[in-house]
């Protein structure tokens, strides 16, 4: 091989009570129920310690198991039982969107990493009776870490930290911005390189860096992929703050971030960007300046023996770490010029190292080459996430294009192309850039590599996870890409397969460029999660030639840039257990009132002698926005099939935005199969809640908006007045509750809970301080509550009184 390549589903609906309403509530798509990671916290750790994370998922029930596969790396939690609370900073209510959305949740794991840990990635993934997940990256760092603690979101509250340092964080709610202070000598150059992207993180990451009165400061900024690298070069040393965001007005615990905040140059580029194996070469590092210009640095390089990449590491410590390639033909570097007119004569096989140099600059090159010679031509930039974006395009020798390719249209971001020669004659290769005209540079480095076309083949699949239910087939098409004329058959052969697996086709016809296999799984093959090799193998010039099958991971951004590979050698395939149980529930539209808990009928089909315990709660996934709805959380006994999911419809909601409330419900069990093994397995309802909701019966209001005192002490109490605002449908009685905030709030107030009697409507609650407030409670927000019943349903409404005091 050259060493140039490296559902829509419909739900049904109920009993509604006019055409209008069929109109509005036909059509809506069922959300997958398959299970999926969104993110792991911290993203990754310093070798040779020990981290707490918080695994981020979808659609995955308490008990799901948890791998990592990396050297040096170790799960101490490989089963995710202990739901994580949400300690982000929260989301600002705002008018609800009918636009799908989705509700996270973490769970609690631990990783360690060996001293001696390979730096770079482990891969994690999830999987559960329900099904498996992809692999996501799990980086491995040489920096301290810090990990962020809320709140740091106002530059008073910024974090302290320490250069060299890896930042790990989470732009949790929509308005999230969180802070870091550091401190900076004058003239020092300080690089923050964000991986957000990289990782497949949602985060879309908006980086500044400001000084303490919150004004920004200039700083050169480049990108690697799709995220971000700052260089800052103070005026004046002292300390100076970090600012990260997200571009756009989202955020969730999947929106997570490394920073690596150094003083290390940062490495733009190098050129040449690589060399032959074994020999030495001069190379120039072209390191990022804060004032935006690239500074020059010259090296002396002795290029491993092996051809592929490595990574320079500087013995001076002048440069961060460099990758570079290593080929095994001749490299030379492109001299100009070498225009139409005057070509740069090439000859076979080599590896050109160029770059266009301004935008309008193109570099033509010529060679001759002998009749019915099949020759590869291959261009890439010269690492991934690069500027660059190369055209290549074969003409002879008078310039009339015979072919090209894009690196724009290519998965891999290179350019490729075959051609048989026709007669003994020259051949011009030119090379420009796909934003010819407009852009334009010296990092608009490219590699160019021609050598003879040798018979060869890769393979790639699309995902590295397939789920395959017991007694039935799930599909998987592999790709393949022929080189150098092979058109033969390719076997398949599928190391670790399980027991009571099969797979057929297990050959790739001749000439055929794509292959879907059946993965069959038999009634009772045991339901677990397993990693297999696939291997191509073909008789090539009467040699048996393999290669393993590539597949994609969800550590990449947009543009397919990962922090290593994009892909990896492995293919993770989980037998899903056949369904136990279905949750249902009638589609009809039910009316009720916003402050109140309404109990929506719903009902188990129980499957297969299945009887035990169910809990059912909110959907990870919704068709459009809650609007702040909350589903409580129900357990169903062993046996029962009918039950009722009580929904908070808050007082808040925002009437005449939505038409109506479609929700999902969700439910888990966990049991153990016919094998012994525990499993766990969720499933999401088939139908959605429909609720459209009447005006509030009730209003709680404070007669006290805001309470200025003065200095507090323990053992003082203030007296909290508040009216209840009724309609004539609701006269009852209501209890009266203070709800605190935090942890924090419950070590410094108390309160006893009142009742305000039916008919009347003012009460007043009495709050104890318990300890002298904090500093940071001079101005605070204090919650109550009021419930009572109508009608067997739970009647609820708020109000907040804002405590002012004295320092």
């Amino acid at each position: 091989m050259s060493c140039f390549r490296s559902m829509i589903r419909f739900v049904g609906i109920g009993m509604i009570y006019s055409v209008v309403l069929v109109s509005s509530a036909f059509g809506q798509p069922r959300p997958s129920l398959a299970p999926s990671s969104t993110h792991i916290f911290p993203a990754g750790a310093q070798r040779g310690t020990t981290v707490e994370v918080r695994v981020g998922t979808e659609c995955s029930p308490p008990g799901a198991s948890l791998f990592l596969e990396g050297s040096g790396a170790h799960l101490h939690v490989d089963r995710l039982e202990k739901e994580a609370s949400e300690d982000g900073e929260p989301s600002a209510r705002r008018p609800p969107t009918e636009i799908p959305i989705t509700y996270p949740r973490q769970w609690h794991s631990k990783i360690s990493l060996d001293a001696d840990a390979p730096l770079g990635v482990a891969y994690w993934r999830i999987s559960c009776a329900q099904g498996g997940t992809g692999s996501r990256p799990f980086l491995i760092g040489d920096l301290p870490e810090c990990i962020e603690r809320e709140s740091n979101s106002i530059p008073s509250r910024a974090e302290a930290i320490q250069l060299p340092i890896t930042v790990n964080g989470q732009i949790c709610g929509e308005r999230d911005v969180d802070y870091y202070r550091f401190h900076a000598e004058a003239g020092q150059s300080v690089v923050c390189e964000t991986i957000a992207g990289r990782i497949g993180s949602r985060l879309d990451p908006h980086v500044e860096i400001h000084d303490l009165s919150g004004q920004r400061l200039d700083t050169a900024q480049s990108y690697n992929g799709s995220d971000p690298v700052l260089v800052f070069e103070p005026e004046q040393s002292g300390n100076y703050l970090l600012r990260v965001a997200n571009i756009s007005a989202s955020g969730s615990p999947a929106h997570v971030y490394r920073i690596q905040l150094t003083s290390m140059p940062y490495v733009r580029c190098a050129f040449p960007s690589g060399g032959q194996a074994g020999k030495q070469r001069e190379l120039e590092f072209l390191t990022l300046s804060g004032r935006g210009e690239l500074l020059s640095t010259q090296r002396s390089i002795l290029f491993p023996g092996e051809p592929g990449n490595f990574i320079y590491r500087d013995p001076e410590r002048a440069l961060g770490d460099t990758v570079l390639s290593v080929g095994g033909s001749t490299s030379v570097v492109e001299h100009e010029p070498n225009s139409i007119e005057s070509p740069m004569a090439i000859t076979l096989p080599t590896t050109v190292d160029g770059r266009c140099a301004d935008p309008k600059d193109e570099d033509w090159y010529s060679i001759r080459l002998d009749h019915d010679q099949r020759v590869a031509i291959t261009c890439a930039a010269a690492l991934p996430g690069a500027p660059a974006w190369p055209v290549l395009t074969l003409t002879d020798a008078t310039g009339k294009q015979l072919t090209n390719s894009r690196s724009v249209d290519a998965a891999d971001r290179m350019c490729h192309i075959e051609w048989q020669m026709k007669s003994d004659t020259e051949y011009r290769i030119r090379v420009r850039d796909q934003q010819f005209g407009a852009q334009g540079g010296a990092e608009f480095i490219y590699r160019l590599g021609i050598e003879p076309a040798r018979p060869d083949f890769e393979l790639q699949i699309a995902s590295d996870v397939l789920n395959v239910q017991q007694g039935n087939k799930a599909p998987c098409e592999i790709s393949v890409r022929r080189f150098g004329g092979f058109e033969g058959p390719i076997d398949l052969s599928f190391v670790g397969m399980p027991p009571g697996i099969k797979v057929e086709p297990s050959k790739i016809p001749e000439k055929a460029n794509k292959l879907v296999c059946q993965f069959s799984a038999l009634d009772d093959a045991p339901s677990d999660s397993y990693s297999l090799t696939i291997v191509g193998s073909a008789n090539i010039d009467q040699a048996t030639v393999e290669h393993q099958v590539q597949a994609r991971h969800l550590g990449c951004d947009n543009e397919g840039i990962a922090i290593q590979s994009s892909t990896i050698d492995r293919l993770h395939l989980t037998v899903q257990h056949k369904p136990v149980f279905r949750l249902q529930c009638s589609e009809a539209y039910m009316y009720a009132h916003r402050g109140s808990v309404y109990p929506y009928q719903m009902e188990v089909l129980r499957l297969d002698g299945f009887d035990g315990q169910i809990q059912v709660q909110r959907g990870d996934r919704q068709n459009r926005d809650m609007d702040g709805i909350e589903m409580l959380d129900v357990v169903v006994p062993p046996g029962q099939t009918n039950f009722t999911l009580p929904i908070y419809l808050p007082e808040t909601m925002h009437i005449n935005v939505q038409g109506q409330s479609q929700l999902y419900a969700q439910a888990y069990a966990t049991f153990v199969d016919a094998y012994q093994r525990p499993q766990s397995v969720l499933v999401l309802s088939e139908k959605r809640n429909m609720l459209r909701t009447l005006p509030q019966v009730v209003k709680l209001k404070a007669l006290d908006q805001k309470l200025h005192m003065g200095k507090l002490h323990e053992g003082d109490t203030i007296a909290c007045r508040f009216l209840l605002q009724r309609t004539s449908n609701f006269l009852g009685p209501m209890r009266l509750e203070w709800i605190p905030s935090s942890p924090s709030d419950k070590a410094i107030f108390s309160a006893e809970t009142v009742t305000i009697p039916a008919g009347e409507s003012e009460g007043t609650l009495m709050v104890r301080v318990m300890k002298n407030p904090a500093h940071e409670y001079r101005e605070t927000l204090l919650r109550f509550r009021a419930t009572g019943t109508m009608n067997e349903d739970q009647v609820i409404s708020e109000d907040t009184i804002q405590f002012a005091m004295a320092n």
